[in-house]
């Protein structure tokens, strides 16, 4: 699994603050965009994540969470749980 931390910042005007982080993560299976709408709903009902970018073309989802309210491994228990998606 590959994870890369990105700048929100610019792509979304949120009053950022310490505890915010945002990471992209490799995800595998997603097909289209009903698949990209499915993750994000689901990723977005949870308490501390903010934001979710998904694309079954690239593969990958960037996400701007709150560290203090959710983990990254929260996170991928997330999506491995509640999707029939596979982090890479």
């Amino acid at each position: 699994m590959k994870i890369i931390f990105i700048n929100f910042e610019e792509k979304f005007p949120l009053k950022m603050k310490s505890e915010n982080k945002s990471i992209e993560l490799t995800i595998s299976g997603m097909t289209c965009k009903n698949c990209e709408n499915m993750l994000r709903s689901i990723l977005e009902e949870k308490k501390g994540i903010y934001k979710v970018e998904a694309s079954a073309m690239k593969n990958s989802a960037k996400i701007l969470f709150d560290s203090n309210e959710i983990s990254i491994p929260e996170i991928k228990k997330t999506i491995i749980e509640e999707t029939t998606f596979k982090l890479s």
